[in-house]
Order: structure tokens, then C-alpha cells, then sequence
């Protein structure tokens, strides 16, 4: 379970990455080993990220191997 209002705040930051930053995606990485893993991973594809291979472009090799890394396209 999130924290009241973590939810709206991480909408308002994609809000703010998409109109303001003009960014064309957003990328999220955690470790792997979190114990709340899942339920991070459940989340963020509830918000609309996919997760990336740890060999796919955007993922810097020295994050892939012990991360989890998750994409949001901005459209």
C-alpha cells in the first residue's frame, strides 16, 4: 500500500516530465531484491510503465544486472 497522496504525487511528476520537460519517456529502476518488489512492480504497471529487459538500449548496462527498470511512454 502507498502513502496517502503518493500516488497524485508521482502523477503530477509524470505530468511535469511530459509538459514541462518534453520528456519522451520516463524510466523507473529499483532493486531487485526489495521485499516490497512486487508490489512495486504491481504499481507502477497500474500507472502505466512496462518493465525493460536489462539488455534494451535505455538500460545502462551497470543498472540491469541487479535492477528491476521500468518504462512509461509518454505519448
Amino acid at each position: 500500500m502507498l502513502p496517502e497522496g503518493s500516488r497524485e504525487a508521482f502523477v503530477a511528476l509524470l505530468e511535469a516530465a511530459e509538459e514541462q520537460l518534453k520528456c519522451q519517456h520516463v524510466v523507473v529502476v529499483f532493486e531487485k531484491d526489495r521485499p516490497d518488489r512486487a508490489t512495486l512492480i504491481r504499481t507502477f504497471m497500474f500507472l502505466g510503465f512496462a518493465i525493460l529487459s536489462p539488455t534494451s538500449p535505455i538500460v545502462p548496462p551497470s543498472l540491469g544486472a541487479h535492477n528491476v527498470c521500468m518504462l512509461y511512454l509518454i505519448e
